[in-house]
C-alpha cells in the first residue's frame, strides 16, 4: 500500500530476485546439501574423496572412521553397512564391485534426491575407473579427476542451484518454496516449502510446460531452454530450470497486481515501442493473433526478430493451462530464455505481444514485472 492506501506494485531492492543458472558456485556461506562423499575399498584405502566445503579440515578424520565403522560391521555381523544416522548427520553406504560408497549429509529432507545422485555417481565411477579399480596398484592420483565429473553431476541433479536457493529462502521472504522433481517419473525427490506444494500437479503440468517453451526456444534461437518464468494476475510467480535429470521448480510471491485481462490495441502497443525511450532494452517486439497470424512488428536491432508464432502461442496455452489449474488464476505474462537472449509474451484480450531482449536485462523478476505493467498499462 501507498500512503493513499492504493495498491502500489513494487519490488524491494532487498526481495528482488535474480533469474541466474547456476553452472558450478562455491561459496562458504552457503547450505551444503552434502558433506563429503567418499570411495573406499575393501582394504579400507580411500580412493577418492570430496568436501563440498572447501575448508573442511576433517575429511580424512572421517575417512578413517568410515573405514573402521564398516569393518567392524563386516567382521562381528558378516556384513555392510547401507546407512548411519547420527544426531546431526545421515550416512549413506551403497556396496558395488568390492567399492564402498559413501555420502553424508545434514540435511534430512534430501534423502530422496541424494540417492539418486549418489547412484549417478556410481555409475560415473565404475565406468571411468574400470580399469584402475580392476587393476588397482596402489595409485590413488589417477582418481582425482573425479571431482570435475562430480561437478557435472551436481549440475545434473541441480545441488548447486539448491545450495545457492536454500540461503536465498531463509533470507528472503519473497522465496516461498523449491522442489526438484524427476524427469522421466515426475516423483519428488525434495521440496521445501512455507506454503503447501501440490506435487502431483506439478509433476503433471511442468513438463508441458517445458515441453512447449523448449521448442519455442529451440526453434526461435536454436538453443536450449534454460529457464521459464510463469507470471499470474495475482501475487504468483513460478519459475522453472530443465536439468538434464530434473526438473527445478520454484515459488514466489510478490506485491504485482494485474487485470484479469489486458485490453489495447495491437498497433497502439508496436507504435510505442516507435519512441526508444519507452522500454529500451526491448529489441524487438511483435504482436499476433491466437492462430499465429501476425498483425503487426518492429525491431531496434538485427538478431531478435523471428518468425515463430504458433510456438508461441503453444507456450501461452501451456501457460494459461498451467495457471488455472495450479494457482486457479489467469496468467499475465510468461518469460523464457537460453544463455544469451530471452522473451516474453503477454497474452492481451484480442492478441499475443511478443518482446525479445538480452538476458541480462531479464535478469530480475522485477523488470520483467515492470515490462508487463508498461506494456499493458
Amino acid at each position: 500500500m501507498d500512503e493513499s492506501g492504493e495498491h502500489s506494485n513494487s519490488l524491494h531492492e532487498d526481495d528482488d530476485v535474480y533469474i541466474t543458472i547456476h553452472h558450478h558456485e562455491r561459496c562458504n556461506s552457503m547450505v551444503y546439501i552434502f558433506n563429503e562423499f567418499f570411495v573406499l575399498n575393501e582394504s579400507g584405502i580411500t580412493l577418492f574423496s570430496y568436501a563440498s566445503d572447501p575448508e573442511d579440515k576433517d575429511i580424512e578424520l572421517i575417512s578413517g572412521f568410515l573405514t573402521a565403522l564398516n569393518m567392524f560391521a563386516k567382521t562381528e555381523k558378516g556384513e555392510s553397512m547401507k546407512s548411519l544416522t547420527l544426531e546431526q548427520t545421515n550416512f549413506i553406504f551403497e556396496r558395488r564391485d568390492k567399492l564402498i560408497y559413501v555420502l553424508n549429509s545434514e540435511m534430512d529432507d534430501a534423502k530422496r534426491l541424494l540417492h539418486h545422485f549418489l547412484d549417478d555417481l556410481i555409475d560415473k565411477f565404475q565406468q571411468r575407473f574400470s580399469d584402475e579399480i580392476t587393476a588397482f596398484d596402489g595409485n590413488i592420483a589417477v582418481f582425482e579427476e573425479f571431482t570435475d565429473i562430480l561437478h557435472k553431476c551436481m549440475k545434473k541433479f541441480a545441488l548447486n542451484i539448491l545450495q545457492k536457493r536454500m540461503k536465498d529462502m531463509e533470507e528472503n521472504e519473497f522465496s516461498q518454496s523449491i522442489s526438484v522433481i524427476m524427469k522421466e517419473t515426475g516423483e519428488l525427490l525434495f521440496s521445501k516449502a512455507k506454503q503447501y506444494v501440490d506435487s502431483e500437479q506439478l509433476a503433471f503440468l511442468v513438463p508441458l510446460l517445458v515441453k512447449g517453451a523448449r521448442l519455442a526456444v529451440k526453434n526461435l534461437v536454436d538453443q536450449d531452454l534454460e529457464w521459464i518464468l510463469v507470471i499470474t494476475s495475482k501475487r504468483r510467480v513460478l519459475m522453472v530450470q530443465p536439468m538434464a535429470s530434473v526438473f527445478v521448480i520454484e515459488e514466489f510471491k510478490v506485491d504485482y497486481e494485474f487485470p484479469e485481462q489486458f485490453n489495447k490495441k495491437a498497433k497502439k502497443l508496436v507504435s510505442a515501442f516507435h519512441d526508444d525511450d519507452f522500454l529500451p532494452e526491448i529489441r524487438y517486439i511483435k504482436v499476433f493473433r491466437d492462430n499465429g497470424k501476425v498483425i503487426d512488428e518492429y525491431g531496434r536491432a538485427l538478431g531478435y526478430e523471428t518468425t515463430m508464432t504458433v510456438d508461441a502461442t503453444m507456450v501461452v496455452n501451456a501457460g494459461r493451462n498451467f495457471t488455472r489449474k495450479y494457482y486457479k488464476v489467469n496468467l499475465a505474462g510468461i518469460a523464457m530464455g537460453d544463455s544469451d537472449k530471452s522473451t516474453l509474451i503477454v497474452p492481451f484480450k484480442d492478441f499475443f505481444a511478443m518482446v525479445r531482449g538480452d538476458q541480462v536485462h531479464f535478469k530480475r523478476f522485477s523488470t520483467i514485472l515492470q515490462y508487463i505493467e508498461s506494456m499493458t498499462g
